[in-house]
C-alpha cells in the first residue's frame, strides 16, 4: 500500500528522517538518523490535523513522559520528545526484529521453553511498570517485538494510565470509553470497571494461551460475541486447539491467570512465569496440587477425531527464531529543513523491509476498540439489548420533482430502530459511510459514522434509492432512484446535500440511468444508461447538462468508478464473454481488461492513491473481496466468508464491504489486508452499497 512519504528527507529537531515505517490515524512513524549520537531512532510524529487540538497534543506528550520514565530492558526506550515547525514528535528506540503477532500467525509452533522465555521477559517488564503505578491496558502479541538476539520488548504505552494512590483516573482517560482489543480484554475491562495491574496479567495469560495453542481462547464472528465470552465463558482446554497432550500443571497455571475474578489470578507476572516454567517441566507448582487443575465439561467429553491420540508434549531445547541480523553501517543522510505542517492521513500500519529484517512499531492511535457504556449491558446475563435508535431526516424535495417522492415534498415516517453492536475501532468520528438499507420497507439512503454508530435515514421517501456516492468535498451525495419503489422500472440520477436536503434530479430521458460516481473535482458525474439500447458508460456535468457517451459496445457496461487522481475510470463489462474489470481513460479511450478470468469480476473501487483496486469475484465459487494493483497484478484474496461491494476508507487503511455470512446482507469493515473484519450493521433487512466519505 504505497503512501506519499511527506517528511522523508527532512529534519525535525536533531533527527534526519530517512524512511517511512508506518502511518496511523493519530501519528506517523519514521526511521530517522540522529547525527549527534550516530544512531537510528524511530520518530513518531503526531498527525498534522491534530496538532492544533490541545487535548490530543497533551495526550501525545503525556505518552512520551510516562513511557520515558520506564527504564527496563524489555520496554521500548523513549529518547526525546519535542516540537518543530508545527510537528510534535517522540524519538524512541529503533527495534529491528519480529513481532510476536507475526510469529503466531506464521503457524510455526513455539517450543514450550520459548513460551516461558517470552512470558518471563514481558512479565518482568509488566511487574516493573506495575510497581511504578502504570498499567498498559493493551497487552497483545502485536505489542511485543522480538529481536534476533531473543530479547522481547513491550511497546505502546500510548494508552497507559498513571495510577494514583487513590485510584482516581486521569482526566485524559475519563471520556467514558473502554480501550483495548477484544480478544485480549479482561472481564473487568469489558464491564468498564476500575482497572488495576491484574487486567494486564489476564491479557498476558491470553498471550501465553495463544503461544501454546496458536489461537486465542475467546474469538468469534462479532465483537459482541467475543466480549460476551470474555465475561461469561471458561477458556476451552488447550488441547482442543493444539492437539498436544498439555500437562495438567500447564493447563492449571494458564487457567489461573485467566480467572474471571481478578482476585483468583496471580498477583504478579513473575509468579506466573515461575509457575509456568515449573509446570512446563511436568511438575506441579508449590501450593497447586493436581486437584486444582481446571477441567471443563467440554474437556471431559472431548473425543479425538478418528480415535487419534494427542501428540506428546515434551519440552525441547528451543531454536533461535531467526538468524542474527548484522546491522548495516549507518549512512549519514543529508539534512533538509522540514516543510510547514499540513494535514495528512495514511495507512494505519506499515512493515518496511531492510534486507531480511523487518521493522515494526505500534503506532499511537491504534488502540483496538472503544466500548460505549450502553453496549456493556448486553454482555451480561439478563442485561440490556444494546439497541439504539436510528434517526431519520425528511429531505427537502424541489416542487418540480415532488412526484418522485410520492407527491410530498417533506415526507415523514415513524422512526425505526435497529439492533446493533456499538463496539468500534477507534477512528475519526468525522468519517462517514453512506449506504442503502431496506429496513423500513423499501430501499433508502442512510449514513452512519464509520464505527457503525448514528445510522440516519436521509431519503425517507416512497421511492427506492440506491448506490449513494459522496462528492470529493463530502458536501453532496449522488444516487439513483426508482420512482414509487419500482425497481423493475427506469431509474434516474439524483443529487442531494449530505444531510438529505435539496434534492436535484439530474436525468430525465425516460431511460434507466444509474450507478453514478463523481469526478475528483466534483464537476462531473459518470453513470450507466441504456438510453441507446444497451447499458453504456456516460459522463455529464454535475447539473445534468452536456451528457456524453464514453463506451460504445454491444456488451453491457456497469459500475463505473472514477480514479481519485482523475485520470482513469474503472468499470465492469461482459464484452469479452465473461464479466471482467476494465479500465479506460476519462475520455473513453485506451480500454484495458484487468482481470481476464472466466469468473465474474465486478463492483471495483479505487484506493485513495489510485494505486490499487478492490473488487468482487466469484473465482473461488462464491463472491469474495479481492485486491490487485492498478495494472491487474499482485492479486490477493481479502475475504473467505463472503463479501462484495468494497469501498476504501479515505486513508486507505480499511475497506468497507457487504457480506451475508451471518444470514442477512450486512455491512462490515476490515483492514486493507483483510484482517480485523468487524460487522457494522445489524438489521433484519438488506444493507448494501456502502461508500466511504472522501
Amino acid at each position: 500500500m504505497t503512501q506519499e512519504n511527506s517528511l522523508v528527507g527532512y529534519t525535525l529537531g536533531n533527527y534526519q528522517i530517512v524512511e517511512l515505517i508506518g502511518e496511523g490515524g493519530m501519528a506517523t512513524v519514521y526511521k530517522a538518523w540522529q547525527p549527534s549520537l550516530r544512531r537510528y531512532v524511530a520518530l513518531k510524529v503526531l498527525a498534522s490535523h491534530l496538532s492544533n487540538d490541545a487535548e490530543f497534543v497533551q495526550r501525545f506528550h503525556q505518552e512520551a513522559v510516562s513511557a520515558a520514565n520506564l527504564k527496563h530492558t524489555n520496554i521500548v526506550t523513549i529518547h526525546d520528545v519535542g516540537a518543530e515547525s508545527g510537528y510534535h514528535y517522540i524519538a524512541m528506540e529503533f527495534i529491528e526484529g519480529m513481532s510476536l503477532e507475526q510469529r503466531v500467525r506464521s503457524g510455526q509452533a513455539f517450543e514450550p521453553e520459548q513460551v516461558v522465555d517470552v512470558i518471563s521477559q514481558i512479565g518482568s517488564a509488566l511487574d516493573y511498570a506495575h510497581q511504578r503505578g502504570f498499567i498498559h491496558r493493551d497487552i497483545k502479541p502485536a505489542n511485543v517485538l522480538v529481536e534476533a538476539s531473543g530479547r522481547a520488548v513491550l511497546t505502546d504505552f500510548g494508552i497507559v494510565k498513571a495510577l494514583s494512590g487513590t485510584g482516581v483516573t486521569s482526566p485524559l482517560t475519563q471520556a467514558g470509553t473502554v480501550f483495548g482489543t477484544p480478544q485480549y480484554m479482561s472481564p473487568e475491562q469489558v464491564k468498564d470497571e476500575p482497572l488495576d495491574h491484574r487486567s494486564d496479567l489476564y491479557a498476558l495469560g491470553i498471550v501465553c494461551y495463544e503461544m501454546l495453542s496458536g489461537q486465542v481462547p475467546f474469538d468469534g464472528t462479532t465483537t459482541h460475541s467475543i466480549l460476551y465470552a470474555q465475561v461469561n465463558n471458561p477458556p476451552p482446554p488447550l488441547r482442543e486447539f493444539s492437539g498436544l497432550a498439555v500437562p495438567p500443571p500447564v493447563e492449571a497455571v494458564v487457567n489461573k491467570m485467566l480467572a474471571k475474578e481478578r482476585g483468583a489470578r496471580y498477583d504478579s507476572a513473575g509468579e506466573f512465569a515461575r509457575d509456568l516454567a515449573q509446570a512446563v517441566s511436568g511438575v506441579w507448582p508449590a501450593g497447586m496440587g493436581s486437584a486444582t487443575a481446571v477441567v471443563t465439561p467440554r474437556e471431559k467429553t472431548k473425543v479425538m477425531q478418528d480415535g487419534a491420540q494427542p501428540a506428546a508434549y515434551s519440552p525441547t531445547v528451543s531454536q533461535p527464531w531467526q538468524q542474527p541480523v548484522q546491522p548495516a553501517v549507518p549512512q549519514q543522510p543529508t539534512p533538509t529543513p522540514p516543510p510547514q505542517a499540513r494535514g495528512r492521513t495514511g495507512l494505519m500500519w506499515g512493515l518496511v523491509g531492510g534486507g531480511a529484517a523487518l521493522m515494526f512499531l505500534v503506532l499511537i492511535g491504534i488502540v483496538g476498540f472503544i466500548l460505549k457504556p450502553d453496549f456493556l449491558a448486553g454482555l451480561l446475563p439478563g442485561g440490556g439489548d444494546g439497541t439504539p435508535t436510528v434517526t431519520t431526516q425528511p429531505p427537502t424535495v424541489p416542487a418540480e420533482d415532488a412526484a418522485s417522492t410520492g407527491g410530498d415534498a417533506t415526507p415523514t415516517v415513524e422512526t425505526p430502530t435497529v439492533a446493533k453492536a456499538t463496539s468500534t475501532v477507534e477512528i475519526a468520528v468525522s468519517e462517514q459511510i453512506a449506504f442503502t438499507s431496506e429496513r423500513d420497507g423499501n430501499a433508502e439512503i442512510y449514513v452512519m459514522n464509520s464505527d457503525g454508530s448514528e445510522q440516519t435515514n436521509l431519503t425517507n421517501s416512497p421511492s427506492a434509492d440506491f448506490r449513494p456516492r459522496w462528492s470529493a468535498d463530502g458536501a453532496r451525495i449522488a444516487f439513483h432512484s426508482y420512482e414509487e419503489g419500482d425497481v423493475g422500472g427506469n431509474a434516474e440520477i439524483y443529487m442531494m446535500d449530505a444531510d438529505g436536503r435539496n434534492w436535484i434530479r439530474l436525468t430525465r430521458d425516460g431511460a434507466s440511468d444509474k450507478f453514478p460516481d463523481w469526478s475528483p473535482d466534483g464537476q462531473k458525474i459518470i453513470f450507466v444508461s441504456d438510453r441507446d439500447g444497451n447499458f453504456e458508460i456516460y459522463v455529464m456535468n454535475n447539473d445534468g447538462t452536456q451528457v456524453r457517451r464514453l463506451t460504445d459496445n454491444p456488451a453491457q457496461d456497469y459500475f463505473p468508478a472514477w480514479s481519485p487522481d482523475g485520470d482513469r475510470i474503472l468499470f465492469e463489462s461482459d464484452r469479452d464473454g465473461d464479466t471482467d474489470i476494465y479500465v479506460m481513460d476519462v475520455d473513453g479511450g485506451n480500454v484495458i481488461n484487468l482481470t481476464l478470468d472466466p469468473a465474474t469480476d465486478s463492483m471495483a473501487s479505487w484506493s485513495p492513491d489510485s494505486s490499487e483496486i478492490a473488487f468482487t469475484s466469484d473465482r473461488t465459487g462464491r463472491r469474495e473481496i479481492w485486491a490487485m494493483d492498478d495494472d491487474g497484478g499482485s492479486l490477493v484474496q481479502l475475504t473467505t466468508e463472503g463479501g462484495w461491494q468494497p469501498s476504501w476508507s479515505p486513508d486507505g487503511a480499511r475497506i468497507v464491504f457487504v457480506s451475508d455470512r451471518d444470514g442477512d446482507s450486512e455491512i462490515y469493515v476490515m483492514d486493507n489486508d483483510g484482517g480485523d473484519q468487524i460487522q457494522l450493521t445489524y438489521s433484519s433487512a438488506r444493507d448494501l452499497d456502502p461508500w466511504w466519505s472522501r
